[in-house]
């Protein structure tokens, strides 16, 4: 049996919305130092490219989703904290 070089994208949903995610995967590879870092550190530790890019355009997603809903423009030194601080609390 032939190994695929390149296994296609899924099929599922809206070939339009995934073309578009996938380009911005890539892109973001391309052009921030983060996607970067995290692309080559997946792929050195043996994950197949493929499944990660699809994991970036999920991170990708998940950041306009919270631009989306906060209203508050991108910030690259935003870093979400799980911690709660003493004054949140109180």
């Amino acid at each position: 049996m032939d190994k695929v070089a390149h296994p296609p994208l899924s099929t599922a949903g809206n070939r339009y919305a995934r073309r578009t995610i996938w380009l911005l995967a890539i892109v973001a590879v391309r052009h921030h130092a983060a996607y970067r870092t995290y692309f080559d550190q997946r792929t050195s530790a043996g994950k197949n490219k493929m499944h990660t890019l699809v994991a970036i355009g999920r991170k990708l997603l998940c950041t306009i989703f919270a631009i989306l809903r906060t209203g508050r423009p991108y910030d690259s030194a935003y870093r979400h904290s799980t911690a709660l601080s003493v004054s949140a609390v109180a």
